[in-house]
């Protein structure tokens, strides 16, 4: 298999990862290429942004909860038809927490991912405040493991064309690494957070504005054919084995109920997708909205979110929380997690 694909990783946490992917992902999309997006690890929030503006989900990339293996595998079945994949990366690119994977010791790292899937990385620097540090943190990101190729840099977030020159100038002759787009300050284009990241887009519509915009603003300044050329210069990755998903599909034996709205929207779309493989019809509600839960369902499935943010709404429901006591009452087997069990308590 052979997709073109690349790693948007950053130096740090909110060093503007995830404005640089979803504006490289409607470009490529301006350009008639079908995208496929991925997020590193359990960032579910990041994901919202990239199903905006795809209008498809966002798959995870998860070597910790999963293994190398699976990665291959999940990412292999979701690029399928796709012409460029994007992979966004989560922290810093080298961030993780030390784990034996098939008896390696490595990192839950975005490195991690970019050396399974032998994939080059366009590394985010945000560079307010930056001067001559810029070139010594590309250099020490692009010297500190050699089997992750970092192919290009975007700088992000300066204020002074000049000075964006010069420092591409400098990492370009110090680093040895292109400088493939130079992003300057925009409040316009600010994405808002909270402690937990970003605001998921399910939660705040007015959000899609500023994502329109933002998307403009990175395809006028990063060289998108660029970006390209060093996505179709991927390695190519052997087939991988199934090890995930079922060789067959399974016929449908329960109904499984499963929230989603702007409160519980925090799910890796592989896990549906298993649950559906299995036999399980999912059936998608919201305890923010409906009355009562859907008829003649099997389970529960609350997922992660921010109920907290939508407290008042939630328990103004009656009807959806009596719906739901009843049904736990009965005993109906229900799984929760994060906000989902929040919610519950």
């Amino acid at each position: 298999m052979n997709i073109p694909r690349v790693v948007v990783a950053g130096i740090y946490a909110d060093c503007g990862k995830t404005t640089v992917a979803t504006g490289l992902m409607i470009a490529f999309m301006k350009r008639g290429l079908e995208v496929q997006a991925f997020k590193e690890g359990p960032d579910y929030i990041d994901a919202t942004y990239h199903n905006a503006v795809t209008k498809k989900q966002s798959r995870h990339l998860d070597a910790w909860i999963t293994s190398p293996r699976a990665v291959l595998e999940i990412f292999e079945r979701a690029s399928k038809n796709a012409d460029v994949a994007v992979i966004e990366g989560a922290m810093g690119l080298f961030d993780g927490i030390p784990r034996t994977v098939d008896g390696l010791d490595d990192y839950e790292s975005t490195a991690q991912i970019a050396r399974i899937l032998k994939t080059p990385v366009i590394l985010v620097v945000d560079v307010y405040g930056m001067r001559m540090h810029a070139a010594t943190v590309v250099h020490g990101f692009q010297s500190f493991d050699r089997r992750v190729k970092v192919k290009g840099v975007v700088l992000n977030n300066f204020k002074s064309q000049q000075l964006a020159d010069w420092m591409k100038r400098i990492i370009e002759s110090a680093a040895k690494v292109p400088v493939i787009g130079a992003v300057p300050y925009n409040p316009e284009i600010s994405l808002p957070s909270r402690p937990g990241g970003l605001i998921p887009i399910p939660e705040r519509e007015t959000l899609k504005a500023t994502l329109s915009k933002l998307v403009e603003h990175v395809e006028e300044h990063v060289d998108v054919d660029k970006v390209m050329d060093i996505a179709e210069k991927a390695e190519e990755l052997q087939d991988a084995k199934s090890h995930v998903y079922p060789s067959r599909q399974s016929p449908k034996k329960i109904r499984l109920g499963l929230a989603f709205d702007e409160a519980f929207n925090f799910y890796y779309q592989d896990n549906i997708d298993l649950l559906r493989a299995q036999g399980a019809e999912i059936v998608f509600f919201s305890p923010v909205h409906d009355k009562k839960l859907p008829p003649n369902l099997d389970g529960l499935y609350f997922p992660g979110g921010f109920p907290d943010m939508l407290a008042e709404q939630l328990a103004a429901n009656q009807t959806m929380r009596k719906s739901i006591k009843r049904s736990a009452e009965d005993e109906m087997p229900i799984y929760c997690e994060h906000g989902g069990l929040m919610y519950l308590t």
